[in-house]
């Protein structure tokens, strides 16, 4: 049988060790932290009537390298991504296309982000078919920080 103080200090331990645990994953990159997900596990397939899971907005003047590594990232975890960079036609009826047959719209906010008439255009047409559209933000001002 354990004493009080034995008991405390085993909790104590063990609560320790916890709180070691979460502050070295706080360090850790989403890649990191998505490390334990294992890559031969197939993602489901995009819904019915969608070739994508993924399309990505943005502004390129100050979102490109960063939409572009997002794009890599989804891709690697076997996402299927429409990025306006890695289209043979870019036009706006093909970006209404991509947008029409994705699953979920990705907004990437960069400073002057939402004054670009191609980002206006596709939120629209997310909003008319109902898409949901996840906003994803830049903090760095040496990359073009969104302002809320």
């Amino acid at each position: 049988r354990e004493s009080g103080r034995e008991k405390s200090n085993s909790s104590s331990s063990s609560s320790a060790t916890n709180s070691t645990h979460h502050q070295r994953a706080e360090h850790r990159t989403t890649s990191e932290q998505l490390a334990h997900v294992s890559s031969t596990r197939k993602p489901h397939p995009p819904p019915p009537g969608c070739k994508f899971h993924v399309f990505l907005s943005h502004k390129q003047a100050n979102g490109q390298d960063q939409v572009k590594c997002i794009s890599l990232e989804l891709t690697r975890w076997g996402l299927s991504v429409w990025y306006d960079m890695e289209q043979d036609h870019l036009t706006t009826t093909a970006m209404e296309e991509g947008v029409r047959m994705s699953a979920v719209v990705v907004l990437f906010l960069s400073a002057g982000v939402l004054e670009r008439r191609f980002v206006q255009f596709e939120i629209s047409h997310a909003i008319e078919l109902h898409k949901p559209v996840l906003l994803v933000h830049e903090e760095d001002c040496r990359h073009g920080q969104f302002q809320f």
